[in-house]
């Protein structure tokens, strides 16, 4: 049984944050704008699991733990396991082309910087999970056989597993190797350390159960173990050492036959199919192709065949325009577009600084301007009426900004930045990858800050740039897009950095009390299908303004006649999760 603690050393997660939001400030330069419209251990890490785990040992042992009826703290996350719906009869063989917006430096998603919409989009086509994130977040068995089973203390759950998954090696999947996946994420720097270190342990009763032995009840386990984690193999993992993985052995529907860093990525039909990853298609190349306006083109001139999600405004009707493209979107979960604000150093480690931003920046302004029918301001944060935090829907308050910056020492110039101590009080903002959606946004922001003294500068252009920006500190603002599930991890991306190690990346909390009010919140909230965490959870958090959510997207997915897709979905499920049943109809 693995039962070493991973994270002794290191302090626990914050768990589901929280909140903020700011308040309103409709400019005339947005409108402007918006008329456009729109495993093994890191030698370096504390506290790493035993060397002597669960694979180092024979798994063929009698189970321990009894199944029983669930308990009744998991009852929300047991009703989101469904038995996948019956596959479509469709012809085997050919290839499909796909525009992608970007690509990460890392196709590890355990990795440092791998950790991005581009990664977590690519992940269904190798790495396998015990279950798949559908519509609504529901999970469907992938690796596993069917729906886990909690034991009645709420502290184990039981997965059986296929008997004839395979490695594209040939040799079995089993329980060894999601024991061997736990002691990986959770031992090693990167952005799942914090989750995978809530569980105490993998027990590998027999080859093909896995028990996933939880720190205390509640803990949201059915975030882990699936896309874009999803279990890697023992063999390979030990083989490697600290390196990133390396997708010499996957166990998805492909395996990657090429790549041509920052062109494309070809992967074909893995040699060792088993039912769950058995694809239709021989190949599938994906090309990147950073503009959705060339994406539409390129699908217009049959160069490519298929389009993933893009940050873009009105992407549906856009490619609906295209003479024999059919679009499918995913309403039910949206990704989120939020500003990451720097508090570890500079200007805006003080909060007086990080209120007036708040203040002064107007959100609704964003979603109603640009995303208009194809998603909705990132609200959903309830905050307690007593705060006089400037969270919410309130009308901005640019006098009560400019206070806030003075008494911050920060001097009024009238049309200049502000200076104190002779330094200019101007922000580098990182952004992703540009498009027009974004190209927008950052002008946004910077004709709206300008209002009261702040001068934001363009720091970077490009997603992998954008997020070494945030995790080194380089940068004082980043636009990030985050996509939450319903069992979720957005809590998680938005305040577990304070107790992630060095260069994994987001905003710290340094307050106590609010640190000690998420904690409170966090294991006060319950999760439900139908209720994204940002949505319900409601806390007072006077003295932080860590990360201001803009607005959220629905995930479109476009396709040419005779391609036959899945449509896409939100959240970490992604546009390729049912890529083992598309298809060329001819």
């Amino acid at each position: 049984m693995v039962t070493a603690d991973p994270s002794s050393r290191r302090p626990r997660s914050l768990g589901i944050l929280v909140a903020l939001v700011c308040a309103v400030v409709l400019i005339a330069g947005v409108a402007a704008v918006v008329a456009v419209r729109r495993g093994d251990r890191d030698p370096s890490t504390t506290g790493a699991p035993s060397a002597s785990a669960t694979p180092d040992r024979d798994p063929t042992t009698a189970a321990s733990v009894a199944p029983s009826q669930p308990s009744a703290v998991d009852v929300d996350l047991l009703s989101l396991y469904r038995p996948r719906p019956a596959a479509p009869a469709r012809r085997r063989g050919g290839r499909v082309v796909v525009a992608a917006p970007g690509e990460s430096v890392s196709l590890d998603p355990f990795a440092i910087g791998g950790d991005t919409p581009a990664t977590r989009d690519l992940t269904p086509l190798w790495l396998p999970g015990l279950y798949r994130v559908g519509p609504g977040g529901v999970r469907t068995p992938w690796l596993a056989v069917g729906p886990p089973v909690v034991t009645s203390d709420g502290r184990r759950v039981i997965v059986d597993l296929r008997p004839d998954a395979r490695w594209s090696d040939g040799t079995a999947v089993t329980s060894a190797d999601v024991a061997a996946t736990w002691q990986r994420a959770a031992a090693r720097p990167g952005p799942w350390r914090t989750s995978y270190a809530e569980l105490a342990g993998v027990e590998t009763p027999t080859p093909t159960r896995a028990v996933l032995v939880l720190r205390a009840p509640g803990v949201q386990w059915a975030r882990l173990f699936v896309s874009p984690t999803g279990v890697l193999p023992r063999a390979r993992l030990a083989a490697l050492g600290d390196k990133p993985y390396d997708l010499k052995v996957v166990g998805g529907p492909f395996v990657l036959a090429g790549r041509a860093p920052g062109l494309e990525s070809v992967w074909r039909r893995t040699p060792a199919p088993w039912p769950g990853s058995d694809p239709h298609l021989d190949e599938i190349r994906v090309q990147v192709v950073p503009d959705f306006a060339t994406a539409v083109a390129l699908l217009k001139a049959r160069k490519v065949d298929a389009v993933l999600p893009y940050d873009a405004v009105n992407a549906a009707s856009r490619l609906e325009q295209v003479a024999g493209v059919t679009a499918s979107v995913d309403q039910q979960r949206r990704s989120v577009t939020v500003l990451t604000l720097r508090t570890s150093g500079g200007a805006l480690k003080d909060v007086r600084v990080r209120r007036a931003l708040a203040l002064a920046l107007d959100r609704p302004a964003f979603a109603e301007g640009l995303v208009r029918a194809g998603g909705t301001l990132a609200d959903g944060v309830r905050v307690d009426e007593s705060s006089d935090a400037p969270f919410g829907r309130s009308r901005p308050d640019l006098a009560r900004a400019r206070r806030l910056l003075s008494d911050a020492g920060w001097k009024d110039n009238g049309n200049k930045p502000r200076t104190k101590s002779g330094a200019e009080l101007t922000l580098a903002l990182a952004s992703p990858a540009p498009s027009d959606l974004y190209d927008v946004v950052v002008r946004g922001i910077q004709v709206q800050l300008r209002k009261v003294g702040v001068q934001v500068d363009l720091a970077g252009a490009d997603a992998d740039r954008a997020a070494e920006l945030a995790r080194t500190g380089g940068a004082d603002l980043a636009l990030t897009r985050w996509d939450s599930d319903v069992v979720s991890d957005l809590g998680r991306l938005l305040g577990s950095a304070g107790a992630a190690p060095n260069g994994a990346g987001w905003p710290r909390w340094s307050d106590a009390t609010a640190d000690a009010a998420l904690r409170q919140a966090a294991a006060a909230a319950t999760l439900r299908a139908q209720d994204a965490p940002l949505d319900r959870l409601g806390v007072r958090l006077a003295d932080q303004v860590p990360v201001l959510p803009l607005l959220r997207l629905d995930p479109v997915t476009g396709a040419a006649a005779g391609v036959q897709v899945e449509p896409p979905v939100s959240g970490y499920g992604g546009p390729l999760v049912d890529v083992d049943r598309w298809a060329r109809a001819s």
